[in-house]
């Protein structure tokens, strides 16, 4: 109790000689409006696209972690204003996102149910669909009505939310999406959406849980739920095993990394004036890969533990799966841009993925670090003391719509991280699984 006692008087005499490290940690200022309590709406979304809806889930689930990782208020989420009472104490978040034409209007408002009175309210006009995604036009409507609700935040704090981590911002979208196939009773893409949310912020709880609930249902094989026969049965199965196959087909669990800045390939050709660029790239496995290891065993344990796999003819799935064996080969298109906008020379590449199955469980054979070249290009006309390499499109999806879609992740680092080394067993199974 003694050495207790000491240790907790050493702490507090720390911070009474530096103050400053108490407030350099918080990302408010006051006290944070420690006395709000408001409700956020999920957004009304208006000509939002079927396939865009979990840009809603988003928004809110963003506004709500924004609110209790930079503020004091007391935040929590809501399905509609019908179901919030007039008497209630809480203020009310509110939002509309609208479709015009390639972009977006984005409307919030904060409002105390009980007088009717608005607090606070954010218009955004011709907001890109990249500016949702990045949280970017999120976070400026965020700051916005802060600012309205007498909210203060410190430099710090406005700081963090003009440059949100990926991490943070991947995990807001990651639930939304997860969010958004539970309710279309898409297990495969709702498990997928949910691991990738926890990996990228352990801390949501949320997530963990839900992911760990529905695998533990599905290796039980007992996924039926109001299920009252065999055939309903089996044709609950061929469904989650048709999911698996197709929805990772459509979202291949893999990344490009590349460096957005060139660097110039061998001499320069002074006879001709012109100089040959090339750029940093790795392909590899992204964190959905882990996911689809982990649905993979649920599904072929469910599947067993049913006890029906060969009467309903499911004896060589999920094993002889469409999806692992042969290289799948993806093309890639790159622009170099100078600094006037212009595109000085194009490349075109491909990369490939192999998923390997070895005693029930999933291996990649994917690594591949690149060094694409780009055509020559003149010195005197093309190029300018700035070059940038953009990724234009992958299997000619362009690139915002694979990232939207979530085709092959496409993400520009000035550091490559580091190349994943190749599963020996995974090599070893090469030509086994070629045959």
């Amino acid at each position: 109790m003694i050495r207790t006692s000491k240790n907790l008087l050493l702490t507090l005499a720390f911070f009474l000689v530096f103050p400053g490290l108490i407030c350099g940690q918080n990302y408010y200022l006051d006290d944070g409006g420690a006395g709000l309590n408001i409700i956020v709406i999920r957004p009304t979304g208006e000509s939002v696209a079927s396939e865009d809806e979990f840009v809603l889930d988003y928004i809110q689930n963003l506004i709500i972690a924004n609110f209790k990782k930079y503020t004091a208020v007391k935040a929590s989420g809501g399905i509609s204003v019908s179901n919030i009472g007039k008497n209630e104490t809480a203020l009310l978040l509110i939002g509309t996102l609208s479709r015009t034409g390639n972009s977006y209007i984005m409307d919030l408002a904060v409002t105390d149910p009980s007088s009717g009175r608005r607090r606070a309210s954010h218009r955004a006009t011709n907001v890109r669909p990249a500016d949702i995604l990045s949280a970017q036009a999120i976070n400026n409507g965020f700051m916005d009505v802060l600012k309205q609700i007498n909210v203060n935040l410190s430099d710090a704090g406005i700081a963090a939310l003009k440059n949100p981590s990926r991490d943070e911002v991947q995990a807001a979208i990651s639930m939304a999406r997860g969010t958004m196939a539970e309710k279309n009773n898409n297990p495969i893409e709702m498990l997928t959406y949910l691991y990738n949310a926890a990996a990228y912020d352990p801390g949501l709880l949320e997530a963990t849980n839900r992911f760990d609930d529905y695998s533990k249902v599905l290796s039980s094989g007992n996924v039926g739920g109001s299920v009252i026969n065999d055939l309903q049965n089996r044709e609950k199965w061929k469904s989650i095993l048709d999911e698996f196959d197709n929805f990772y087909r459509a979202h291949p669990p893999f990344i490009l990394n590349f460096n957005p800045l060139p660097g110039q390939k061998g001499n320069t050709d002074y006879d001709n004036r012109t100089v040959i660029m090339e750029f940093e790239a790795n392909f590899q496995e992204d964190i959905s890969f882990n996911a689809m290891q982990k649905v993979f065993v649920s599904i072929a344990t469910g599947l067993k533990n049913t006890k029906n796999q060969e009467v309903w003819g499911f004896i060589t799935r999920p094993y002889r799966s469409p999806l692992f064996g042969g290289f799948r080969y993806y093309t890639v298109k790159a622009e170099l841009v100078n600094e006037r906008d212009e595109v000085a020379a194009t490349s075109v590449f491909r990369v490939r993925s192999r998923i390997a199955l070895l005693r029930n469980s999933l291996y990649a054979d994917t690594t591949q670090k690149l060094k694409p070249s780009f055509t020559p290009i003149h010195i005197d006309t093309q190029l300018t003391d700035v070059m940038i390499v953009r990724i234009v499109s992958i299997d000619d999806i362009e690139t915002e719509k694979a990232m939207q879609g979530g085709y092959v992740k496409i993400v520009p680092v000035e550091t490559l991280p580091k190349a994943k080394a190749r599963n020996l067993l995974a090599l070893i199974t090469r030509g086994i699984s070629n045959n």
